[in-house]
């Protein structure tokens, strides 16, 4: 149910007590649950789940890298790109560029 929640709302705050309430669970007990069964902590999970959204929107759509980095929560478009470089050894303009879909 967290997961899945995660994936419908990447555009909104994601937080641990935010998830906690909406799963009617302790945070400290979702923490621990989570990191013991998906082998990561929460935190980092989302912000896989984004970093994987932002590379689909590099690919299919039109907005702009400060646009996506808004549109998925994160803080900045700088702190964004460094996530981006730092998971996937490019920044997310060169990842665009790598990977035009051309569009008929």
């Amino acid at each position: 149910k967290c997961k899945a929640y995660i994936a419908k709302n990447l555009n909104k705050e994601l937080n641990l007590d935010t998830l906690a309430d909406q799963l009617h669970l302790n945070p400290s007990y979702l923490s621990s649950v989570f990191s013991k069964h998906e082998g990561v902590p929460l935190k980092r999970y989302i912000i896989q789940q984004r970093l994987l959204a932002a590379q689909n929107m590099l690919i299919y759509s039109d907005y702009t890298i400060s646009e996506i980095a808004t549109h998925l929560g994160f803080n900045s478009q700088s702190y964004f790109g460094m996530l981006f470089r730092k998971n996937f050894g490019v920044t997310p303009s060169s990842y665009r560029a790598q990977n035009i879909v051309i569009k008929q």
